[in-house]
């Protein structure tokens, strides 16, 4: 292999070794943090849609801050369903519409548009 060929990888491999845990560790945070982001966001612009449709006030933020809690569930369940084998499948589908589900009943909350 290349790593037995050359002794001075070997010896870069030995004197770097240890920094690939927390580097690893820092960029699967990273990721995730963004990837959930992501999603708040992407479920407060379908609730701006379900505050419309129910004609109800409310502006971005406060359908986004209503998005980040009524992820907590749906987030459990991801990681409940991550130990079901047979769930991977079928698991966005399902903590998709419980997280709609929650946002739709917390827009009944919200106060009503004038007419």
């Amino acid at each position: 292999t290349l790593f037995d060929r050359s002794p001075e990888l070997i010896e870069h491999g030995k004197i770097i070794g240890w920094l690939i845990y927390p580097i690893a560790f820092l960029l699967q945070l990273l990721i995730s943090t963004f990837y959930i982001f992501i999603r708040i966001s992407l479920f407060a612009y379908a609730g701006t849609i379900i505050l419309n449709v129910m004609k109800r006030r409310g502006d971005f933020l406060h359908i986004w801050r209503t998005s980040a809690i009524a992820l907590t569930v749906p987030f459990l369940l991801t990681i409940a369903f991550d130990l079901l084998p047979g769930m991977k499948g079928y698991s966005t589908l399902i903590t998709s519409i419980i997280h709609l589900t929650y946002i739709a009943l917390a827009v009944k909350y919200y106060p009503k548009q004038p007419r």
